[in-house]
């Protein structure tokens, strides 16, 4: 049975399914939008689980709310629809039948040691499994689901765009307004499927933001991106200056400034004042360009709870960002921080990350551009 099953998986991988299987629910598929909140409305659109293997020899994986009806399982590329018979629920766990073709991990798998030739992995940190191509997400598959409404999520950002009252009203009288991103690999676009180059080809967040704002204001939101893979926060204060002359010049000033450190920042054991200290540089240094500019701090995810990663400084981030919103007119927070200790608190860093260490796949990238929408639309 293992033996089988990797072999549909390699095939899943070169693209060889298409199609769509029957699924209980089928009829009544909503319109797919990637950035629909799923705290609302009882219906979760394609959240992202890997089956793995557990103790018992079942292989299952973990949903953040309990199905009521599952209207589809598709594969990561959501070009396979799966079989209703392939699969049952129970609670929150999504069980794969012995029928199932769906791809799975095992044990040894998830630590790394199973699967290097076919995916090109390692182990990582800890031992757990790390790569920075396909062969994680190829293994994830994606779940649409109806769920009792009076399951409640325990974090959903508040709209806080009457603090940015410059940007905002550009966008609400149909003006092009200039967004500009500035922070590490997450930011950067690592790894949506767009950035790996498989299908579905899902935009980073940055640029999956500024399309939805685009489309609700009727205005052009131009993007210009100065996120740089492994940067800390003292790396943004060396280079905002420079990456903000350069938006500049394809774009005008920027009118919004979204922030993002901390990831890297946290690896590095960087004291929290330091941390403070760097981004509140980074906002005067974005005022120079533009004083009317507006800022949104991003509070980072959380790395893998598997790995070594200082737990605690991640969210004495997030508290020193508060604090930096508090102490500078038209910055708002975007905890993301707490966002992820709660998709952690059902699910597997597996489930949600591409590389099983600190870039998300597509679901999280979904993720940030739902509290980015929920901060900045009513």
């Amino acid at each position: 049975m293992k033996r089988k099953r990797a072999a549909l998986i390699l095939a899943a991988v070169v693209g060889t399914f298409s199609g769509a299987a029957g699924c209980a629910g089928q009829e009544s598929l909503p319109e797919y939008d990637p950035y629909a909140y799923f705290w609302e409305g009882g219906i979760v659109q394609n959240e992202t689980v890997v089956l793995s293997e557990q103790d018992d020899g079942s292989i299952s994986g973990s949903l953040l709310f309990t199905p009521a009806e599952i209207l589809s399982v598709k594969n990561y590329t959501l070009q396979k629809t799966y079989d209703s018979g392939e699969y049952r629920t129970e609670g929150n766990a999504l069980i794969a039948t012995e029928s199932s073709t769906m791809p799975f991990m095992t044990q040894a798998m998830l630590r790394g040691e199973e699967g290097n030739d076919e995916f090109m992995w390692s182990s990582y940190d800890t031992g757990y499994v790390y790569t920075e191509g396909i062969g994680i997400v190829m293994h994830q598959v994606a779940v649409t689901y109806r769920y009792d409404p009076s399951e409640t999520w325990g974090y959903i950002p508040e709209y806080r765009g009457d603090r940015l009252v410059n940007s905002m009203a550009k966008l609400e009288r149909g003006e092009n307004m200039h967004l500009f991103l500035f922070g590490d690999s997450i930011s950067y676009g690592c790894n949506s499927s767009k950035v790996l180059g498989t299908e579905p080809y899902l935009p980073s967040y940055g640029e999956g933001l500024c399309g939805r704002l685009s489309e609700i204001y009727g205005a052009e939101v131009r993007f210009s991106n100065g996120s740089v893979g492994g940067w800390l926060s003292a790396d943004g204060v060396k280079n905002i200056k420079s990456a903000c002359e350069v938006a500049a010049k394809n774009y005008g000033a920027p009118d919004l400034a979204v922030l993002a450190f901390g990831m890297n920042d946290a690896s590095h054991k960087v004291p929290v004042e330091t941390y403070k200290a760097n981004m509140q540089t980074i906002i005067d240094s974005v005022r120079e360009i533009n004083a009317d500019a507006d800022i949104v701090i991003i509070s980072t995810i959380h790395a893998n709870p598997q790995g070594s990663q200082d737990k605690a400084l991640p969210a004495a981030y997030s508290a020193a960002d508060k604090e930096l919103c508090a102490e500078n007119e038209r910055t708002v927070n975007v905890d993301m921080t707490r966002f992820s200790e709660l998709l952690y608190g059902k699910k597997k860093g597996v489930d949600i990350l591409a590389n099983n260490v600190n870039h998300p796949s597509d679901f999280l990238v979904r993720c940030y551009d739902m509290c980015l929408l929920k901060t900045l639309t009513k």
